[in-house]
C-alpha cells in the first residue's frame, strides 16, 4: 500500500536526501525492565507492535517523480543485545548508550528501509534492557510512548486480545480523512494567541547541540 507524504515527511527525506550524513532527525531509547522478563515474549510483543504500528514499517521512495510513502508488511524489528558479563548496573548502562551513540554515530536512520525502527533486546542477572533506534518521521518521543504502552499491555494480555490492543496504531496519513476546522476551533486556536506580541526571544540564540539534552 503506498499514499502520498505529507508536508513534514516531505521535508524529512528531502533534508536526507540533500544532507546525507546528519542524524538530526535520529531516536534513540533505552527501555530498563526489572524482575523476572520472559524475552522470547517481550520480543514477541514488540515484533507485533512495531508490525501493527503503521508509521514504524513504512518506507519512503520516488516513483515517477512523486515521493510516496510505502507501507510494508510486518516486519521483525528485534535484535539480540550482547551486554558483556561483569559489568555494574553503570556500566551496563553506560555501554548500552555508547551501543546507541555508534548507532546513530554510523549515520542517519535510512528512510528507504522497510522497518523505521530497530530494537535490541540484551539481560544481566539485574535486568532485562531494550535499546531503541529509529527516526523522527516514524514518530516522536509521544510515539515511542505510545508504543511502550502498546508493548506492555501485549506482553501481559492473552495473545488472542493482541489485534484489538494495536487497531489504534495502524492508523498513517492515508488513512485519516481531512477535517476542514470550524468556526469554534479556529476561535479556540487563535485565543491561544491573543496575548502573543512576537515569537522571537533575542535572549535565546540558535545552536546545533550533541549528546543529551536535559
Amino acid at each position: 500500500m503506498k499514499y502520498e507524504v505529507t508536508p513534514s515527511q516531505r521535508g524529512m527525506v528531502l533534508h536526507q536526501a540533500v544532507h546525507p550524513t546528519d542524524n538530526s532527525f535520529d531516536l534513540a531509547f533505552i527501555w530498563k525492565v526489572t524482575g523476572r522478563v520472559d524475552r522470547d515474549r517481550l520480543r514477541a510483543a514488540i515484533d507485533h507492535v512495531v508490525g501493527d504500528m503503521t508509521a514504524f514499517r513504512t518506507s519512503y521512495s520516488t516513483v515517477g517523480g512523486q515521493l510516496l510513502a510505502h507501507v510494508n508488511d510486518g516486519l521483525s524489528a528485534t535484535t539480540t543485545l550482547d551486554i558483556p558479563n561483569g559489568l555494574s548496573t553503570a556500566q551496563t548502562e553506560a555501554w548500552i548508550q555508547n551501543y546507541l551513540g555508534r548507532k546513530i554515530d554510523g549515520g542517519p536512520y535510512d528512510l528507504s528501509a522497510e522497518c523505521q525502527m530497530l530494537c535490541a533486546i540484551g539481560s544481566t542477572e539485574d535486568a532485562t534492557y531494550v535499546a531503541v533506534h529509529t527516526a523522527h518521521i516514524a514518530g516522536d518521543a509521544y510515539s515511542c510512548y505510545a508504543m511502550l504502552d502498546a508493548m506492555s499491555a501485549c506482553y501481559d494480555a492473552d495473545d488472542s486480545q493482541w489485534a484489538s490492543i494495536t487497531q489504534r496504531l495502524r492508523e498513517h496519513p492515508g488513512t485519516v480523512k481531512f477535517v476542514e476546522p470550524g468556526e469554534s476551533e479556529l476561535a479556540a486556536l487563535s485565543s491561544l494567541y491573543d496575548d502573543v506580541e512576537s515569537f522571537s526571544n533575542d535572549a535565546i540564540t540558535a545552536a546545533r547541540t550533541r549528546g543529551r539534552n536535559t
